[in-house]
């Protein structure tokens, strides 16, 4: 019983060292293609990149769940907000000149890394 203890000990020691992931990656499948999302839990941020009209994004968090940001596209550029749930996220989009949301912008979970 020492034993357990001493190695559940050195286990949890181990985990408090390395502390929680500062950065994590995750690709979510979209109707505009694979949409990566670098998240820096550090800073509270986010940035991502799809293939449509070699589009990227940069975003804040402005909850505890919600992401919201720019977009930018070879033609065009706007504005967006994810709510994200465990399978992925659901959000709406607007262009820069916009003052009303134009359409949805969803994304389901492929996985992280």
């Amino acid at each position: 019983m020492k034993k357990i203890l001493t190695i559940a000990a050195v286990l949890m020691l181990l985990v408090s060292l390395t502390g929680p992931a500062q950065a994590e990656t995750c690709e979510y499948d979209t109707e505009w293609g694979i949409l990566t999302i670098y998240f820096d839990w550090t800073y509270e941020t986010a940035s991502g990149h799809y293939p449509y009209n070699s589009g990227q994004l940069e975003g804040y968090w402005s909850g505890q769940d919600t992401l919201e940001g720019q977009w930018y596209q070879s033609d065009s550029d706007g504005y967006f907000v994810f709510h994200f749930h465990q399978t992925g996220f659901n959000g709406s989009w607007m262009y820069s000149s916009d003052s009303n949301w134009r359409g949805n912008w969803d994304g389901y979970l492929r996985g992280c890394y």
